[in-house]
């Protein structure tokens, strides 16, 4: 009995770190030449616990983080460790739309679980669209939706889903409201999911995919591959 109670404890365990993820928060909309704040968070949005930065687990501080110009180039960001987040910052000197894209393979195993944190958002500065491609984002899955700038109440958003730059066909997406709803759907042919948000505020896309294929890495027995995406809207 006591080893059937432990495995339900350690699978609880296991679900409740891979209901944690790490997720942008940048004003969906900036100025050419001007300073564009980031920040980055780790916890659960959907429970509002947001974890102190100083106790971010294993080496997730580490995490290499990229903005995207319209162009195409890249540049690294630096960032700087605050109370319940990291910051992070970039001047665009385009107009166009630009991509912030991060991601961190977790350095320690967890019970044999390997977890790979990946996050984006996008920028539109000034009313050019140029850049406005998901497939500029290089990370193994990600999200992304075309209009989120213009993202309002009432007004129907559609979020791409993209695993190894394809479009991600019939894959389980969540959405999660500043209210605490939450709705589980599921993407078309094309590897999107459409809803309509009823309430102003930040909502949550998550997007993940479990990789089953046992393997080892620097001598440890990797049982499974966790991979989780997410993407913050703004919407007024």
């Amino acid at each position: 009995m006591r080893k059937v109670l432990l495995s339900l404890v350690t699978l609880l365990l296991c679900q409740l770190t891979w209901a944690h993820a790490i997720w942008i928060e940048t004003l969906p909309t900036g100025s050419k030449n001007k300073t564009q704040e980031i920040k980055v968070f780790f916890g659960e949005y959907a429970d509002k616990d947001i974890t102190a930065a100083e106790k971010w687990f294993s080496d997730l501080k580490d995490f290499k983080i990229i903005a995207i110009a319209p162009d195409g180039s890249v540049e690294t960001l630096s960032t700087a460790i605050g109370k319940d987040h990291y910051k992070s910052s970039f001047t665009p000197r385009q107009e166009g739309v630009y991509t912030i894209s991060l991601q961190h393979p977790v350095k320690d195993l967890y019970h044999g679980t390997k977890i790979h944190y990946f996050s984006s958002a996008t920028v539109k500065i000034g009313k050019a669209d140029t850049g406005n491609e998901p497939t500029l984002n290089k990370n193994f899955i990600s999200l992304v939706a075309k209009d989120a700038a213009a993202a309002a109440v009432n007004k129907e958003i559609k979020v791409i889903a993209l695993f190894e730059g394809k479009p991600a066909a019939k894959k389980e997406v969540q959405v999660f409201a500043p209210n605490g709803w939450s709705k589980t759907l599921y993407t078309d042919d094309a590897g999107e999911i459409s809803f309509t948000p009823l309430w102003t505020g930040k909502y949550q896309v998550e997007f993940s995919h479990t990789d089953n294929t046992e393997r080892e890495d620097n001598g440890n027995k990797i049982t499974k591959t966790f991979n989780g995406a997410t993407y913050m809207l703004f919407v007024k």
